[in-house]
């Protein structure tokens, strides 16, 4: 009786499996045509987060490129982020990006290599300069989102603040070679390294102090307060200008 049952079940089930391969065949274009779809469905689906993911950045730096192609150095300057933007003036920048050190303004750019980092809140990229004197360029960048949008960070750019800092740096730890290099060309082709040198060793100065500098444009006024090992010190009249968007010290008044 057992086997019996058994038997039936078995032929049950096989015709069972026998219909399920049957009406797989007989709809296999339809069901093949789905997977198809999904597959590429997945396939489109990836590929849109992939891109929403980049956007930002490489939308960022594509308007930066843009901004700097047109002269529009304002809406380049708001692109950065507030922390290189609270190291340097709008006109700072403005001076850098219209000279670049001497290869001049941009003539052509495009972003590219755009890459999140695992943080999703920081990404790469870089992009590709071509300036008015012909040379080129790739610089690299990284960008930080900042509530809906993205901006440049660590930007470096020539400003008064940071020559007079380096500068009273290098007369403090009596490195006259690189504080003579912050002083621009017409001085130093009137002073030799040398006797720059040999003034402030006789003056035996071991400090320095800059104020706030003034900027007019492509000059910018201050003081500095030069103090020397008795305690004395020696207040001074500062000019610097600014030269393919760096600045120097240019004259010096006591």
């Amino acid at each position: 009786m057992v086997i019996v049952l058994l038997s039936r079940y078995k032929w049950k089930l096989h015709s069972l499996f026998a219909n399920i391969g049957r009406m797989l065949l007989a709809n296999w274009p339809t069901i093949g045509s789905v997977i198809l779809l999904l597959g590429v469905f997945a396939g489109a689906l990836l590929t849109y987060f992939l891109s929403m993911a980049t956007s930002g950045p490489i939308d960022t730096l594509t308007m930066y490129c843009q901004d700097l192609k047109a002269q529009n150095y304002p809406a380049a300057y708001a692109l950065l982020d507030d922390s290189s933007r609270g190291r340097f003036s709008a006109n700072d920048f403005a001076l850098f990006a219209a000279h670049n050190n001497g290869a001049g303004r941009v003539s052509d750019c495009h972003a590219q290599d755009v890459h999140i980092l695992r943080t999703s809140n920081m990404a790469t990229g870089s992009i590709y300069f071509s300036y008015s004197n012909g040379n080129i360029q790739s610089i690299s960048y990284t960008l930080n989102k900042q509530g809906t949008g993205w901006k440049l960070v660590h930007i470096a750019v020539s400003s008064p603040e940071a020559v007079l800092s380096t500068y009273c740096q290098a007369i403090t730890a009596r490195d006259y070679h690189s504080a003579y290099m912050f002083w621009s060309k017409d001085i130093r082709a009137s002073l030799s390294e040398a006797d720059f040198t040999r003034k402030f060793t006789l003056a035996f100065v071991n400090n320095c102090k800059a104020a706030p500098a003034q900027e007019h444009e492509t000059t910018a006024t201050t003081t500095i307060m030069y103090g020397d090992g008795s305690g004395a010190s020696t207040l001074y009249a500062v000019q610097l200008i600014n030269d393919d968007g760096l600045w120097f010290l240019n004259d010096q008044q006591q």
